[in-house]
């Protein structure tokens, strides 16, 4: 097994990297924003990218790489079912209520003249 690793300064990769030496697992660094990150997961069983959800740049893309790269069978982290609802109040909302977990009383409002709630 082989994991891409996408070196962030100030992310988890700033651990994963050492864990990986002293373990003696078999990693590469990744550029998870050049055009060509497919292909430098080709041999690659794994890609752990602690993108920052703040970022306009990450933000554009991360998750439809991550979807990509999951669906092309490798394992990634954070995978798609634990991503797409981060930072998103609206998605946690729908997830909360769908799955009957406690939530405060929430309203989602796609009109400014919506009397829903």
């Amino acid at each position: 097994m082989r994991i891409g690793i996408h070196r962030s300064k100030g992310s988890f990769s700033d651990r994963w990297i050492p864990y990986c030496e002293s373990n003696n697992i078999n990693y590469k660094l990744v550029d998870c924003y050049r055009t060509d990150i497919i292909n430098q997961l080709a041999d690659c069983d794994a890609l752990m990218w602690h993108f920052n959800h703040k970022s306009p740049k990450a933000s554009k893309f991360a998750r439809q790489l991550i979807y990509a790269v999951q669906a092309a069978g490798k394992a990634v982290f954070p995978d798609y079912n634990t991503v797409w609802h981060f930072d998103d109040k609206v998605g946690q909302k729908y997830l909360l209520e769908a799955i009957n977990a406690p939530l405060v009383p929430s309203c989602a409002f796609y009109d400014k003249k919506c009397q829903a709630c």
